[in-house]
C-alpha cells in the first residue's frame, strides 16, 4: 500500500511540468499574438485533472481546435525535445502498419521513448473480463497491466479491434476504457470501433 501511496503522489507532481513543457511548443515563425493565445488554450487543456484521449466526443470543439493548432506547428517544425524523458508504452492487440509508424516516429521526433508491446505476441495476453476466471490463454489482466504500465510509463496508447460478435458490447468499447479505468496515466485511442486519432486529422 505504501508503494502506491508513492506512486500516487509522483504523477500528480509531475503533471505540472508537463503541463509547462507543451505550452512551449510553438514555432518561433508565427506571430506572437498567434502564439500566445495558443500558449494559453494548451496550458489550459493540460492542467487540472488527468484526461484520455478515448473518443473526441469527450472534447469540446474549441479543445479539438487547439490540439490541431498545436499538431500544426509541430507539423511544421516536428524534432523537438518536448518529450524529452518520457516513455510511453504502446499496445497492439491488433496489426498496424501507419499508426504504429506514426506514433514510434512521433515520440522519437519529440525525445521520448515509445516501448512497443504485442500481448499474444513476446507478451502475455491480458484478461479484460472483471471477474472472470484466468484458465485461458491470457495470463494476466488489465487491472494489473494498468497498475504496472503507469508506473512505469508516462502513458499508454492502446489498439484493440472489436470482435464483431455483439454489437452491444462491441459498442461500449469496453477494453480500453478497462484500461483507463485502473490506469494512473492517460490513455490514448489508437483504434478501437473508433479512430479518434484519424478522427481529428481529418478534420482539420
Amino acid at each position: 500500500m505504501k508503494r502506491r501511496s508513492n506512486v500516487g503522489r509522483k504523477t500528480r507532481k509531475a503533471r505540472p511540468r508537463k503541463a509547462a513543457t507543451l505550452t512551449r511548443s510553438f514555432s518561433i515563425k508565427e506571430p506572437r499574438s498567434r502564439i500566445a493565445g495558443k500558449e494559453l488554450e494548451v496550458a489550459r487543456l493540460t492542467r487540472g485533472p488527468m484526461r484520455h484521449f478515448i473518443s473526441t466526443q469527450d472534447w469540446t470543439v474549441g479543445e479539438l481546435q487547439a490540439l490541431l493548432d498545436q499538431a500544426a506547428s509541430l507539423k511544421s517544425d516536428p524534432v523537438r525535445p518536448l518529450l524529452q524523458g518520457k516513455t510511453l508504452a504502446l499496445l497492439f492487440l491488433n496489426r498496424s502498419l501507419r499508426t504504429r509508424a506514426s506514433f514510434q516516429i512521433g515520440a522519437a521526433q519529440l525525445g521520448a521513448t515509445a516501448i512497443v508491446l504485442e500481448p499474444g505476441n513476446g507478451v502475455w495476453g491480458i484478461e479484460f473480463d472483471s471477474g472472470k476466471i484466468m484458465d485461458g490463454k491470457a495470463e494476466e489482466h488489465v487491472v494489473e497491466v494498468a497498475k504496472v504500465l503507469s508506473r512505469y510509463c508516462d502513458l499508454i496508447a492502446m489498439r484493440a479491434f472489436p470482435g464483431f460478435k455483439n454489437w452491444q458490447y462491441d459498442r461500449d468499447d469496453p477494453l480500453i476504457k478497462a484500461l483507463a479505468r485502473h490506469a494512473s496515466v492517460p490513455v490514448i485511442n489508437m483504434e478501437t470501433i473508433i479512430h479518434p486519432c484519424q478522427e481529428r486529422w481529418r478534420w482539420r
